[in-house]
């Protein structure tokens, strides 16, 4: 991962996320709530080269601490209006940081909002939204 885009998860997760209790490991960040675990998950294209911007995806994933795991699903299928990739621009800007944390909070109200049924699909070993990342 470029330096940029270290950077960048640094000032996201320094300036939004750890603030609203998100910890950091490496390019994820997860915070424990009442009853679950979120996690968004930053991954990068596998066509990423130093030519262009660096592309990534964000993943969003929720975990029960009483029911099995299912994989993760990308942002744009909890938040519809959020894209499916993004491109880190050069300069990095705070606008930009400010964005992603703007859909990561959408993301994070969403999966509050259908909780219960979140977890009824995973007790039925479904996915809750969209197809797996």
């Amino acid at each position: 991962m470029p330096a940029a885009a270290e950077q960048f998860l640094s000032n996201l997760h320094r300036l939004y996320l750890k603030p609203r209790g998100y910890r950091k490991v490496r390019h994820n960040f997860s915070r424990a709530m009442d009853g679950y675990v979120e996690h968004f998950e930053f991954q990068g294209s596998s066509f990423n080269d130093a030519s262009r911007p660096w592309r990534f995806y964000v993943n969003v994933r929720v975990d029960f601490p009483d029911v099995s795991p299912r994989p993760p699903v990308r942002i744009e299928s909890v938040v519809p209006a959020a894209p499916k990739e993004f491109d880190l621009p050069a300069p990095q800007t705070d606008a930009f940081v400010s964005e992603i944390a703007g859909l990561l909070a959408s993301a994070s109200d969403q999966v509050a909002s259908e909780l219960p049924e979140i977890r009824q699909a995973f007790i039925e070993q479904r996915y809750w939204v969209g197809t797996p990342t």
